[in-house]
């Protein structure tokens, strides 16, 4: 296994007749090389699905001072949240709130959460601004990634 891949299956078995230090010692260690090669995949956005987005993004403002910009009669950013955000009334909206994980390779982050166990369940697309996928990781929680695009 390469350092920053996800474990492959046989690599998971080995890990079980590891104990629990030397387990958290072999993740800090593919971790850290990752950072010091620069490839660092964090969340950036969370996105919070609604069924009444006005009312969502003024409770939002009102309780906690976060700035809303509106991008349409379906989508709102927040902003000054500790974290950028949307607030999403689509109809095709996720049912909880998504956390967005930031890459610089969208395509290498895909074929890493497949390898790691994630099963995609919304395949790339473009946004205004970008491209992302959705996938659900071995314990039930959705999530995406996202990319950057430049016009």
């Amino acid at each position: 296994m390469e350092a920053g891949d996800p474990p492959s299956w046989f690599d998971k078995l080995t890990m079980r007749s590891m104990g629990p230090v030397a387990q958290q010692a072999y993740f800090l260690y593919l971790g850290t090389k990752r950072e010091r090669e620069g490839v660092m995949d964090r969340i950036d956005y969370i996105e919070f699905p609604s069924n009444n987005r006005p009312l969502t993004s003024a409770f939002f403002q009102a309780a906690f001072g976060w700035g809303v910009v509106s991008y349409g009669p379906d989508y709102d950013g927040i902003s000054n949240a500790g974290i950028d955000g949307g607030v999403d009334q689509a109809p095709e909206k996720v049912a909880a709130p998504l956390a967005i994980v930031r890459t610089d390779d969208l395509d290498a982050a895909e074929r890493r959460v497949v390898k790691a166990g994630g099963v995609i369940t919304r395949a790339q697309f473009d946004f205004p601004g970008g491209r992302r996928f959705h996938f659900r990781e071995p314990g039930g929680n959705e999530m995406a990634v996202w990319i950057a695009t430049h016009e």
